[in-house]
Formats: structure tokens, C-alpha cells, sequence
């Protein structure tokens, strides 16, 4: 865990200039739950989001292998999940 010095600290972002990128995105139609503003939020979300890809690929054989015997999650996966039409890709 790194600390970030307390002394002079200064933060990055500018409240007017989120206001109006929140202006901005007022009328996109496809917006996604969450979005990081500010540079100091992007890098954070990013390498956080970058960590989480590494431990399930490292743990893919765990996590599959807490499936039913009687089920390929790979198939299931491609058939439910896919097939919802709620997710655009999966490997």
C-alpha cells in the first residue's frame, strides 16, 4: 500500500470543469454505471480493474473448477450468458 504525503497536498481535479463534462454526457443514451473523473480516478480504476483480470485468469482453473460435473461452464457461458443478449463478447 503506498501513502500519498500529506503535506501541500494537492488535488487534481476542477469542480467546474466535472460540472461540465456531467453537462456533457446529460444526453448520452448508453452510459455505464460508473465513470472515473479526473486522472488521479482513472489511473486508480484502471490498475485496480487490471489486478482483478490477473487474479481470475490466474485462478480460472479454481473458479471452473467449482462447476457441476454434468455442465460446461465454457457452453454455458456461450448459451446463457451470450445468448441473453446482455453481454457483447466472452472468450
Amino acid at each position: 500500500m503506498c501513502k500519498i504525503p500529506q503535506a501541500n497536498f494537492e488535488t487534481v481535479g476542477n469542480a467546474r470543469r466535472m460540472a461540465l463534462a456531467l453537462y456533457k454526457l446529460a444526453d448520452e443514451p448508453n452510459l455505464p454505471l460508473r465513470i472515473p473523473f479526473g486522472s488521479d480516478a482513472h489511473f486508480l480504476i484502471s490498475n485496480q480493474a487490471k489486478k482483478t483480470i490477473q487474479d481470475t485468469d490466474k485462478y480460472e482453473e479454481v473458479s471452473r473448477s467449482t462447476d457441476r460435473e454434468d455442465v460446461d461452464g465454457k457452453a454455458w457461458v456461450r448459451d446463457v450468458l451470450l445468448g441473453s443478449g446482455n453481454f457483447k463478447t466472452a472468450e
